[in-house]
């Protein structure tokens, strides 16, 4: 794993989508930050991801 800061706004964006549980929820707050630097395209889901982008999400999953 390297780091690409691409791929960990890719990781960390479906990370948040997936797991956030409303708006008072953290991770939601912390998924509206980051849209306002990162704008991904409306395909972008799971299977798109590069392998790097995949082993960041897995992390942040188990963590």
């Amino acid at each position: 794993m390297y780091f690409d800061r691409f791929d960990i706004a890719e990781a960390w964006f479906i990370y948040l989508s997936e797991n956030h549980s409303g708006q008072n929820c953290p991770l939601y707050l912390r998924l509206c930050q980051l849209q306002k630097w990162f704008k991904p395209s409306p395909l972008l889901n799971r299977s798109r991801l590069n392998e790097n982008a995949q082993a960041i999400l897995e992390n942040l999953e188990e963590n």
